[in-house]
């Protein structure tokens, strides 16, 4: 808050709600047990004839939030609104501070459990078969209500990361448990360690191969925004010199239930792990195998990192939750989502899985939306703001007035040093005249195995760094790309020269100013028959003032009999990208009106404007 001296009470009170309301510490509740003469704060009672479940002490609750549609009660007191809700364990509350009791359906946990009840056994208690236990509502001795107790069995009862199968497989098929996934514990590192600090980032995760033999690839698929807009928003961020604050999502995973009945295998090392945590839950549910390794058959309640659908499940809920702050999806990228707010400003989010970036002119916005955030991710939550921040492995930069800076130094500098033989040379340019050429395959000295392997890699490293902040060496990528199933020596050579070329631009940005963002200007050429079975290369790049905003470089997918049908299927390859760059910009509050394509070709521009008119056959 130190950030934004210029907040109001009023302000302060939004950032506030967005946090989950002030809430009561358990030091209050001591002096404060009973609620009237028999109902008790930290008791949940099972409401036979409720279809809502409310709590009224937010300590309970995990991820408490405010969402747009509240929830009106109508009792014996009068009218009461609440727009808050939480988890316990994995059932939804609605959170109403001012309320007299926790309440649970008995249909809630109908849908979950079975529950069982009989006046005769148990006390007239309702009884709850949990995977991992049983739960027992028992009857209050003054009122006959059922309940339990949240502070003697609350930890057990929310904590329901995995739910245990038991040794008998009772209730599951024989099917499902030989679909169990294995559990794999990550050794390796996954991504880059931090500079500050030297941490390595790692995981536990599940082998989730086994889940291709029975989900499709297309029910798995998870949205993520385009790189593409990374660049047009942040030259549009840029030019309206707005706040920008990144967002790492901690355990984003873990935070997300699974729709599905996943059974995991816990071996070995991990099996003796969870005992460890829950021995009094897990222990008596282990089993040794022929080779004496332990093992325990768990159900997952959370999504975990390898699962087929995780990345999926996360990106419906993000998105709901973003919903529920009165955000609405672009309908030409589903990864990004804008809330007009009460100053007239936009509020703009992208997300790629759990990495957000965040942008608004009035710096409060992001402030308040970053503490909504917060409330159900938590305070581990990774937070950057200022004129630079790293984005998807690009290094972005704001700080200049009115210009976007890209880059990525050491990424480059990481490829030429991971190059077998050692760079040491210079180029100009990032590659020769001729590129496009290629021998017959009776004279070409073909890449032994070795080498092979590391000019795919190396290409494909290239290919990642040309699409993002090193635009200029698009056209030599794109021919490489060509050539990874059977590389010459020829091919090596030219893919030194394009190392050669980064090994002396290592330190160069991709600079971009926006002038009026009312014109896209797009420059789109074509070469005619350059590839060594006769088809053009297209390419295309668009600037709003200075620097290519977004840029391309494609080989053609047809033959062609004339440069100017070449010209042709060019603007084709383009006109794709050309109207969904605008179309997407609108959608986005811009006034971009005209986008205006150059091409060197005369005979083409009348043809693409007057169609059979200008043609000749």
């Amino acid at each position: 808050l130190s950030e934004c001296p210029q907040i109001t009470e009023d302000e302060l009170g939004e950032i506030l709600v967005q946090l989950g309301g002030a809430k009561k510490g358990s030091m209050i509740f001591q002096d404060e047990e009973e609620i009237g003469s028999a109902l008790k704060r930290h008791y949940l009672y099972l409401d036979t004839y409720s279809t809502e479940d409310q709590m009224v002490v937010s300590d309970y609750l995990k991820n408490v939030r405010r969402v747009d549609n509240p929830l009106t009660l109508h009792t014996n007191a009068g009218k009461r609104v609440t727009s808050m809700r939480g988890e316990l364990g994995g059932t939804t509350f609605w959170l109403d501070e001012t309320g007299i009791t926790n309440v649970i359906s008995l249909r809630t946990l109908e849908k979950k459990f079975k529950v069982t009840y009989d006046s005769t056994k148990e006390g007239g208690a309702f009884v709850c078969e949990a995977p991992e236990g049983t739960v027992k509502f028992e009857r209050f001795p003054d009122t006959g209500f059922p309940y339990v107790d949240l502070e003697r069995y609350g930890k057990r009862t929310a904590a329901m990361l995995v739910q245990t199968i038991r040794k008998n497989f009772k209730g599951y098929t024989r099917e499902e448990v030989e679909k169990a996934i294995l559990a794999r514990k990550m050794q390796a590192r996954a991504g880059h360690p931090k500079k500050e600090s030297g941490e390595v980032k790692g995981r536990t995760c599940v082998n989730g191969a086994p889940q291709r033999e029975y989900i499709r690839k297309e029910d798995a698929a998870s949205p993520t925004v385009a790189t593409d807009l990374v660049f047009l928003t942040g030259a549009v961020d840029a030019y309206q010199k707005t706040d920008v604050a990144y967002i790492d999502l901690p355990g984003a995973f873990l935070h997300t239930l699974t729709d599905e009945k996943v059974i995991m295998v816990l071996r070995g090392e991990l099996c003796e792990l969870i005992c460890l945590v829950e021995p009094k839950l897990y222990r008596k549910y282990v089993c040794k195998d022929k080779k004496g390794q332990l093992f325990l058959y768990v159900e997952l309640y959370k999504s975990l990192y390898g699962l087929m659908r995780s990345a999926l499940l996360f990106y419906k809920k993000l998105r709901k939750e973003l919903e529920d702050y009165g955000m609405k999806m672009n309908p030409y990228d589903m990864c990004v989502a804008n809330k007009d707010t009460k100053h007239g400003h936009q509020l703009t989010v992208l997300w790629h899985v759990d990495d957000l970036k965040i942008s608004c002119r009035n710096k409060l916005e992001v402030t308040k939306l970053i503490c909504y955030l917060r409330g159900i991710y938590g305070d581990k939550m990774t937070i950057k703001r200022g004129g630079k921040g790293k984005y998807l492995g690009m290094n972005l930069d704001f700080t200049e007035p009115g210009v976007f800076q890209v880059d990525m130094c050491e990424y480059v500098r990481e490829i030429i040093d991971g190059f077998p033989e050692q760079i040491v040379k210079t180029s100009p340019t990032p590659h020769s005249d001729n590129l496009f050429s290629v021998k017959e395959d009776e004279v070409a000295e073909f890449l032994p195995e070795d080498k092979a392997v590391q000019f795919h890699r190396t290409t494909a490293q290239l290919l990642f760094l040309s699409t993002r902040a090193r635009k200029d060496i698009q056209t030599a990528v794109s021919f490489l790309t060509t050539r990874v199933k059977k590389p010459d020596k020829d091919d090596w050579r030219k893919i030194r020269k394009a190392l050669e070329y980064l090994n002396g631009t290592i330190d160069l940005k991709l600079r971009v100013e926006v002038k009026d963002l009312r014109v896209m200007r797009w420059f789109v050429d074509a070469g005619h028959m350059v590839h060594w079975d006769c088809k053009g290369q297209t390419g295309a790049a668009m600037t709003m003032g200075k620097g290519a905003v977004l840029s391309y470089s494609w080989k053609q997918k047809v033959n062609t009999k004339s440069s100017t049908e070449t010209e042709l299927v060019g603007v084709d390859d383009a006109i794709s990208n050309i109207l969904w760059s605008l179309y997407f910009l609108q959608e986005q509050g811009c006034r971009t009106k005209h986008t205006i394509i150059y091409q060197d070709n005369k005979s083409a521009i009348l043809l693409e404007s007057n169609g059979k008119w200008s043609s000749g056959k």
